[in-house]
């Protein structure tokens, strides 16, 4: 540089006149400075997109409502809301299970290695009289016991606290619905503003460096003072240097995105947005008055105070006595051999 600074002079001195020597000293000082300034990184490409794919693979572009149902579908908090249903109603099912008719059967073999010889005489007709065993070497008595609740202050207490526990699983599913739509909706938005700060930084940082330039020909033609060009230099970086951070914010927003979604680490996506959409969604109707009942917050108080009242009540119904019919037979199979054990 200093070897063409000292060429550029020498063929300047060879020039007569002195504003021909001055033109010619801008135009070189010129040359100079925008060569200088082409060194600079270009601020275009500081900011690599965090959903391109370095294996030249296609990216997915992922609108809000995209997010959003894809959070629905993967997201682990929703999946274990929806499992807690579906263990309620099997928790219902089975406490309920007790109104049914209780159906049991079993059977007792009894089988003598030795028989007593204790015997009773049977007469028969005649004047003799024989002498009759009243054991057997082998019985088998089957049993079938059915029995029926009628009155029961337990079974009472399930059969009305059963709903309640149905809508309690169904309200938590909601609720994490609703926070899965907030927290990605927020995430989402976060991210696109991120990236529009971005673009904007990027306009505002070739803005400032061409005011730079202009400032500093300014400077060496003797139009403003060096404090103008200075501060010229410092509006540069510090926009330079926002724009940095907003590359390096970008990341991790992009990463809680993905975490919210349950979308996979190592894959990569870019949000998309419609302008016209957005500004449609933005009108909500400002005449509608607050209904605080429909808040999932008051629905779900309400539903625990519910469910303390049942409880309430099966304390004060517990003193009932329960009530419950039942049917037994029996039958009684007797024979010293067991292969006839069953013939009578």
């Amino acid at each position: 540089m200093k070897y063409k600074l000292s060429c550029l002079a020498k063929l300047i001195n060879d020039f007569p006149g002195i504003l021909t020597r001055r033109v010619l000293l801008m135009a070189c000082l010129s040359v100079v400075v925008t060569h200088s300034f082409a060194q600079t990184p270009d601020t275009n490409k500081l900011f690599v997109p965090i959903g391109r794919d370095t294996s030249n693979k296609a990216v997915d572009y992922l609108t809000l409502r995209q997010c959003i149902n894809y959070a629905f579908e993967h997201q682990p908090s929703i999946n274990k809301a929806l499992i807690g249903v579906d263990i309620a109603h099997a928790t219902n099912s089975i406490n309920l299970s007790g109104w049914l008719p209780q159906v049991s059967a079993n059977g007792d073999l009894v089988h003598y290695i030795q028989q007593s010889s204790n015997g009773t005489t049977v007469p028969t007709t005649g004047t003799s009289a024989t002498s009759t065993r009243t054991t057997y070497g082998n019985t088998f008595v089957p049993e079938l016991q059915v029995s029926q609740a009628i009155f029961n202050p337990s079974l009472l207490y399930a059969a009305k606290s059963a709903p309640f526990y149905i809508q309690q699983a169904q309200q938590v599913s909601d609720s994490t619905k609703i926070f899965i739509v907030s927290t990605v909706s927020k995430s989402f938005y976060n991210v696109l503003l991120t990236l529009e700060q971005i673009n904007v930084l990027k306009e505002d940082t070739a803005r400032l460096g061409r005011s730079l330039r202009d400032s500093y020909h300014q400077y060496v033609g003797g139009i403003v003072d060096e404090t103008d060009y200075e501060e010229a230099e410092i509006s540069l970086n510090n926009s330079k240097a926002q724009l940095k951070q907003a590359n390096e914010n970008v990341v991790p927003e992009y990463a809680v995105l993905k975490q919210y979604m349950g979308y996979p680490p190592a894959k990569q996506f870019n949000v998309n947005f419609d302008t016209l959409q957005m500004m449609r969604d933005i009108h909500i109707d400002t005449t509608q008055q607050l209904d605080y009942e429909k808040r999932i917050e008051v629905q779900q108080v309400k539903t625990q105070l519910a469910l303390q009242n049942q409880l309430v009540n099966y304390y004060r119904l517990s003193f009932l006595p329960t009530v419950s019919a039942f049917y037994n037979y029996n039958l009684d199979f007797e024979s010293n051999k067991a292969s006839e054990l069953f013939n009578r």
